[in-house]
């Protein structure tokens, strides 16, 4: 599901846009709000008007408003179609309204057939009922991770997994696929056209992952390898867009194309620019890449250097003239690219020279060439070798031939300094413009970054500290970071950090309590989903949750309860899962959109909505007498499974 959020300034032309689409007879109106109806066209769009006229008319303050059409358009995948009623459609659009912050705003809903995958428009205001203009804020951002929610919930297929869909696809029909590359149309055992689509998106993805496409030459040579064929739009003697098509060799099949935006990869002339730039870039980071290798290693000279990027697959050009070399150029898998050409300051001629230069037997480097030479080192030190303090950054520095000198005072180290080849500098002295990264705080900063212990307090600060125990290491584990045996084991790190370096001595008790439920949860009986819903059970105890979040860790909390994913929770989970599920429940009911989702409707009447109903009373019952059972917890343990499996 993806959903592209549109502002903009003409009610008319898009009621116009749909109104061509109704006679044309490939879209309807599905919905729309109680207030606008019996309205045709003319009375929607002064409706709309008059509103937004009317908050413009009150503004005092403030830029003026410019854009107050909201037009998203929601498209679903080809495969969810079967799922997609008109009523469901109509109650997804309210939701993604609603967690938008469009739930006051009136609109009009639209549903398109004038393409393969369902998709519905929506017409709205930025300004609601009551006159308010509702905020823009990160939109673009809030879309996606509404989309995201809702695929969740309802089981769309998920955007980001299109791709793998199509080669799920495209595997299963290979060989009706390879006739049609081959022109053997009438042994087909598949719809010609379905076929031609995979084939298609199949040869244009394949290039659009190819490293080495760098002209719209390399690009069609590509796909005509693979039986597809790409066609030019042309408009007055002028190219304005593509076609893909299958080769010319269907043996009296009419030849079926699709259009650049229809493409998986949505192959366009502009996207197409797009990746022969980004392969361009590649390809000279690549060759700067192995030319700095070469002179770390210790080239001295254009012959030198010339024969060690020829190891790497790079030929060294020399430009020269009677007065010597006046040039470079490198080649790598036929691109060839001037010295001046790559990226930042190293490459021409006289830079290299240079640089071939410092590695030459005598020669003394220049202050800034020492400077140049330390950063690097610190640099490889905290980034590559992820050192994380002074000392480790110490031994690091000292292969390098670079000293580390502290400067210290009855508080501690206040300052550092670097002295290499005899020279000695202040950390200050090696920062380049406003940067400051190599001050003593700019290198504490860049080391705490790797501290693993730093890294699991800044996120066990960002708990809330109401979540208890349990909560916190299901919260943790979702930030890559595992708790066992008494140490919490970041994800990227070869060390653990000992519990009693992250929290006070009141809290370790807690977390020891919950060791083992924790290494259950995460490690056994549960699967991957039933791990996921459970986590966004868990993770909402947070006062700024969005209804839309509430609702759908609701959502979760029933669809564990009813397929009895509790039966496989040890009794400290069970029983901190259960006063979420009670928290999360009553809050839900003040939140649910008018017309219930068909899981809630499920859940609610359903023969097993009243066993889920019986299981929250019973978890209502553990939670409300939580002080007594601790004094026998034997028999907590025994009405718990008397509970779980009345399921």
């Amino acid at each position: 599901m993806i959903a592209t959020p549109v502002r903009g300034n003409d009610f008319r032309g898009i009621f116009d846009y749909h109104e061509k689409k109704v006679r044309e007879g490939v879209a309807r109106e599905i919905g729309r709000s109680e207030n606008l109806e019996g309205l045709d066209k003319g009375g929607l769009i002064e409706d709309f008007n008059l509103n937004v006229e009317q908050h413009i008319s009150a503004q005092t303050k403030g830029r003026k408003l410019e854009r107050f059409t909201f037009h998203p358009h929601l498209d679903f995948a080809k495969e969810d179609f079967d799922k997609l009623s008109d009523e469901l459609l109509h109650e997804i659009a309210m939701r993604y309204m609603k967690a938008m912050g469009y739930g006051d705003c009136e609109y009009v809903l639209y549903r398109h057939e004038d393409r393969e995958h369902p998709h519905i428009h929506i017409v709205s205001s930025v300004i609601d009922k009551n006159g308010n203009r509702v905020a823009n804020n990160k939109e673009k951002e809030k879309s996606f991770q509404i989309c995201r929610a809702l695929e969740k919930e309802y089981g769309f297929v998920i955007a980001t997994d299109r791709s793998r869909v199509m080669e799920q696809e495209f595997e299963r029909h290979k060989e009706e696929v390879g006739k049609i590359r081959e022109g053997k149309i009438d042994e087909l055992n598949l719809n010609f056209e379905y076929g031609a689509k995979l084939l298609i998106n199949r040869a244009v993805n394949a290039a659009f992952s190819h490293p080495d496409i760098f002209t719209f030459e390399d690009f069609e040579k590509r796909l005509r390898q693979e039986g597809v064929k790409v066609l030019e739009v042309e408009k007055e003697g002028k190219v304005i867009g593509l076609r893909y098509a299958v080769n010319e060799n269907t043996k009296g099949k009419s030849p079926f194309s699709v259009k650049a935006s229809e493409t998986e990869k949505r192959a366009t002339l502009g996207k197409l620019e797009e990746l022969f730039k980004k392969n361009d870039l590649l390809k000279k980071a690549s060759v700067c890449t192995l030319v700095d290798q070469a002179i770390r290693r210790g080239a001295a000279s254009f012959v030198s250097l010339r024969d060690q990027l020829a190891l790497d697959g790079v030929r060294l050009l020399l430009h020269e003239n009677k007065g010597g070399v006046y040039g470079l150029s490198f080649e790598q898998d036929g691109r060839v690219y001037k010295g001046s050409e790559l990226k930042g300051k190293g490459y021409s001629v006289h830079e290299i020279s240079q640089r071939l230069a410092a590695n030459q037997p005598g020669y003394e480097k220049s202050l800034e060439e020492l400077k140049k030479l330390i950063r690097a080192s610190i640099d490889k030190a905290v980034k590559e070798q992820k050192v994380f303090n002074l000392a480790t950054l110490k031994n690091a520095l000292l292969l390098d031939g670079i000293t580390l000198l502290e400067a210290k005072n009855s508080g501690g180290v206040y300052g550092l300094s670097f002295e290499k080849e005899g020279k000695v500098f202040k950390g200050s002295d090696l920062n380049e413009g406003y940067n400051k990264q190599y001050s003593f705080k700019g290198i504490m900063a860049s080391l705490q970054k790797n501290d693993p212990a730093h890294v699991v307090k800044t996120a066990y600060s960002s708990i809330s500290k109401h979540t208890d125990a349990l909560g916190t290491l299901v919260q943790l584990h979702a930030m890559g970071i595992s708790f066992s045996k008494g140490y919490f084991n970041p994800e990227g790190f070869q060390k653990g950090v000992p519990i009693a370096h992250v929290m006070e001595d009141s809290h370790i008790r807690d977390f020891q309590n919950v060791d083992g439920a924790a290494k259950v949860f995460f490690d056994e009986k549960l699967t991957k989903k039933e791990r996921e819903l459970i986590l966004a059970v868990f993770t909402i105890d947070n006062p700024a949750a969005t209804s839309l979040e509430v609702l759908e860790a609701e959502t979760n909390a029933l669809l564990l309860i009813s397929k009895g994913t509790m039966l496989k929770l040890p009794a400290g989970v069970k029983e901190s899962f259960g006063k979420r599920a009670m928290k999360i429940i009553s809050l839900g009911d003040s939140m649910k959109p008018a017309t219930p989702t068909p899981l809630m409707q499920r859940t609610t009447d359903s023969p097993k909505g009243t066993s889920i109903a019986k299981t929250i009373q019973g978890l209502a019952g553990q939670i409300g007498d939580a002080g007594s059972m601790k004094k026998k917890k034997k028999k907590k343990d025994e009405e718990d499974e008397g509970y779980y499996h009345s399921l």
